[in-house]
């Protein structure tokens, strides 16, 4: 049910695991399997039928299994705050930042381009809600550059949607022309890096 086919949501997580042990042999949980839990918990949280609680549930579920997460599992988590950001309309930033900080302070993980996409889309869907400054994305833009990792197209694209989103606030918080031009000032920014290779 969970293999990342779709969505599911904490009672199904917790339905698959009660059922998987008590087949003979045991089901091996590993991370693959909690990744792919936390993955389709993320289509869960964008569809409104599961919230933060229930992946820290999970989360916790996991950990307790003695299976510590990898960069993918780490991804995952990032996209589950980026759809609550959207679902909910409420920032997840400092949640994110937490997870990456975890990521980037265990010598076991080796973030690659897939895990700061991951970062790059939560803070793209976060600057919907005024959660993120352009100084702070550039600053992971250039973690990636500094740690030998590239960009690919989901990167670039992620980038630009945050510009957009940063440049266009919502009509409450009012027209900044200054941002915006910041936010242009950037994409040149980045389309410089890009080229640059």
């Amino acid at each position: 049910k969970a293999a990342g086919y779709g969505r599911c949501t904490l009672s199904t997580i917790q339905e698959v695991l009660a059922y998987t042990r008590r087949l003979e042999p045991v089901v091996d949980h590993n991370v693959f399997t909690y990744t792919s839990m936390i993955d389709a918990m993320s289509k869960a949280v964008l569809a409104r039928k599961a919230n933060l609680t229930d992946v820290n549930i999970a989360w916790q579920i996991m950990l307790d299994d003695g299976v510590y997460p990898n960069c993918r599992t780490y991804s995952a988590l990032l996209t589950v705050y980026a759809n609550f950001a959207v679902s909910e309309r409420q920032p997840t930033m400092k949640l994110a930042m937490q997870a990456w900080e975890k990521v980037e302070t265990d010598r076991s993980l080796f973030p690659a381009t897939g895990t700061y996409n991951a970062l790059v889309n939560c803070m793209a869907k976060n600057a919907a809600v005024g959660a993120v400054s352009i100084p702070e994305a550039r600053a992971v833009m250039q973690s990636a550059l500094e740690n030998d990792v590239s960009w690919n197209e989901q990167t670039l694209v992620s980038y630009f949607e945050l510009l957009q989103r940063v440049a266009v606030r919502r009509p409450s918080a009012g027209f900044d022309p200054e941002i915006a031009r910041q936010a242009l000032e950037e994409g040149w920014w980045l389309i410089d890096k890009a080229e640059s290779g």
